[in-house]
């Protein structure tokens, strides 16, 4: 990701960013039906045949230029070419012809399916009910004491193990919470932003949420201004230092002090009395893409491949964790002394053993006995145990998934899709669609009460039970 690196003199102009990447043109294309632009590569992920930016129908989409990412086994290749050849060459292929028998195949064995899947159930419904035990026994769970990371590999395999049938089965209390999923819905929308909204951080005491934007700047919103109907673009403030697109904010845990990573390759840090930038230091080599407050001190990382700790009172670099072989994109904290993050290497850290996925890992959330993973190759959302263990996917999603967060047994999922999912972890589900951005889902975060969801149409949007009742009147959090 990192191998093509070059600065402009000024800054190029936004016609010149792909919309789904948001980096500069790779080998450009046209869609010849709406006229809009695409990396030759970006264009190929769409799973059908329509513009990504208008969802126009786009007849000619065989005619467009690409490269063809053919894997064979543990073999890959590229192979340049045309869509349309790729059609002339599936009607004489032979593996093409084995389809029917295939077919033919799968249908014969369907009542073995059938039991397969009654019994893939019934381990899932276990599986839940101990992990579900483990979150409310952390006891039980060893955590390391040492940041290093040790490469356990826990390899991610595509099956479900067997529950052990050795342990005592836990009877759990019924769960309460406080989200009333079926009546969620949108309750107010932030504008202001002149490109899309890349990070989002709710500041719970004063009622205030924070947001990062491609278009280099932070905003602070007064969440008590917000009316439910229309878009708000008045902010209360605006903090603006970097040079480029913001990707992550980090609040101090007294509040005194707002970070924020930049693909300028600095961390900031802002006094949140009067918005003002009181520190300044280079993080690396590249993009910063990911913070992360865990005690008294700052983690964050990127694409030099390191996760840096810094002392939030001196502002000091304490340590360099090293073990990650590419770009960094999220640091999780996993309660105890644990951390979790996720790269473009394929693998997963918990910083004392290894998920390797053969995938490119750009979303996790750790939670209620789960890691929650999202790969850039595919829309899937895979859930493994607090050790390791697969458990199952999520395959609703049309396209990657950027973002995820846990609360309450319930994972809340951002796609580039346009849409926010809601699953219920004890039940493997998804209970409810959250639509309403028109671009990419890129930024998630949760309140008690409260979710925000920042996207690539430049607005911020705040999702709440209906109808509202007094205490959640005016958006408070």
């Amino acid at each position: 990701m990192e191998d093509h690196e070059f600065e402009f003199v000024n800054p190029p102009s936004d016609n010149l960013y792909c919309p789904i990447c948001r980096e500069i043109f790779e080998q450009p294309v046209i869609t010849p039906e709406c006229s809009h632009s695409f990396c030759s590569k970006c264009i190929y992920r769409i799973q059908n045949s329509t513009c990504p930016l208008c969802r126009h129908q786009v007849d000619s989409f065989s005619s467009i230029a690409t490269e063809f990412h053919v894997t064979e086994k543990k073999a890959a290749t590229l192979i340049p070419g045309y869509r349309s050849e790729l059609d002339e060459h599936l009607k004489l292929c032979p593996y093409e012809m084995m389809k029917p028998l295939i077919e033919k195949m799968k249908k014969d064995s369907s009542d073995m399916k059938k039991t397969i899947k009654k019994l893939q159930e019934e381990i899932l419904k276990l599986k839940t009910e101990t992990h579900r035990a483990r979150s409310l026994t952390p006891d039980l769970i060893s955590h390391p004491h040492t940041p290093e990371c040790s490469l356990i590999e826990e390899r991610g395999k595509e099956e479900a193990t067997s529950p052990n049938t050795d342990r005592k089965t836990t009877k759990l209390p019924a769960r309460e919470t406080e989200w009333d999923i079926e009546s969620f819905q949108c309750a107010g929308t932030l504008g202001g932003h002149s490109r899309g909204v890349t990070c989002v951080l709710p500041w719970t005491e004063k009622n205030y949420l924070f947001t990062g934007s491609h278009d280099t700047t932070i905003r602070v919103w007064d969440l008590n201004d917000v009316e439910p109907d229309g878009v708000s673009e008045r902010s209360v403030g605006i903090m603006r230092g970097h040079f480029y697109t913001v990707w992550a904010l980090a609040l101090s845990r007294d509040k005194k002090k707002l970070f924020s990573g930049s693909s300028d390759a600095t961390i900031k840090c802002w006094n949140t009395d009067d918005f003002s930038c009181v520190w300044t230091c280079p993080a690396g080599n590249g993009k910063v893409y990911t913070l992360c407050v865990k005690d008294e001190y700052l983690l964050s990382a990127g694409a030099d491949r390191a996760i840096k700790v810094w002392d939030i009172e001196t502002l000091e670099c304490k340590k360099v964790l090293t073990g990650h072989n590419d770009c960094i994109w999220h640091i999780v904290d996993g309660g105890a002394d644990m951390i979790y993050t996720s790269s473009d290497d394929h693998t997963v850290k918990g910083w004392n053993m290894t998920i390797t996925l053969g995938q490119r890992i750009v979303s996790i959330a750790v939670g209620c006995g789960f890691i929650c993973l999202g790969s850039h190759d595919d829309c899937k959302i895979k859930v493994y145990g607090i050790s390791g263990e697969y458990i199952t996917e999520f395959v609703e999603h049309n396209w990657e998934v950027w973002q995820l967060l846990i609360s309450d047994n319930y994972l809340f999922s951002g796609s580039f899709d346009h849409t926010i999912k809601v699953w219920d972890l004890d039940t493997f589900q998804c209970v409810k669609t959250l639509n309403g951005h028109k671009g990419y889902v890129h930024a998630l975060s949760l309140s008690k009460k409260t979710l925000f969801s920042g996207s690539g149409d430049k607005t911020t949007k705040i999702w709440k039970k209906f109808p509202l009742d007094q205490q959640t009147t005016n958006n408070t959090i």
